[in-house]
């Protein structure tokens, strides 16, 4: 049984971090940092290492005691702030040392969830040439948007605007297909 765990260390760190992914410590009113240092109840207990694939708490303090050591574990935090990407699990590696040779470890698997991604929009060519005077002719046949939170685009919308090098004669129009129903020329829609 220690009274103190000077010495130890706290430590959380990914095997294989992803992009947007930050350790740090979760503050409180006794518990908070101050550059790379610790603080308990206002003094000084630790150095706080972040890294992309982790952080490390390391005691170097008599004040480090069970209350203090189990307050800094308890505020080891993980955050990931990647707005592009999909929905990814982080296997991370939560150790404790005691700073007398004993040491516990435990894996949490943290899900990441996406939450109101932008969708994605590809074209097969941003450049095409058009013949003055043809009819009307689809801008990309194979275009394609994705939006990794949800298959529903309900409540989004489509829009198109002639950005530059265009005459007042030009017009965007929604050609009619198999799949999608156009309104009338000069209408707006349902």
């Amino acid at each position: 049984d220690n009274s103190t765990f000077n010495g130890g260390a706290v430590t959380l760190r990914s095997a294989s971090p992803g992009k947007g992914d930050a350790f740090a410590i979760v503050q409180s009113p006794q518990l908070a940092t101050a550059g790379k240092e610790l603080f308990w109840r206002g003094e000084r207990i630790a150095a706080v290492l972040a890294t992309t694939s982790g952080i490390r708490v390391a005691f170097n303090s008599e004040r480090a005691d069970l209350e203090a050591a189990q307050a800094t574990l308890r505020a080891v935090g993980f955050a990931n702030t990647n707005a592009a990407g999909g929905r990814e699990t982080r296997a991370l590696a939560l150790e404790f040392d005691d700073g007398q040779g004993g040491k516990s470890q435990v894996t949490i698997d943290v899900d990441i969830v996406p939450v109101n991604d932008s969708a994605h929009l590809s074209v097969a060519s941003p450049v095409w040439t058009y013949t003055e005077n043809d009819g009307p002719r689809v801008l990309d046949p194979v275009a394609t948007v994705r939006d990794v939170d949800s298959p529903s685009f309900a409540g989004g919308r489509v829009e198109a605007q002639l950005a530059a090098g265009h005459s007042a004669a030009d017009r965007l129009v929604i050609v009619p297909s198999a799949h999608l129903d156009a309104p009338a020329p000069g209408t707006s829609g349902p």
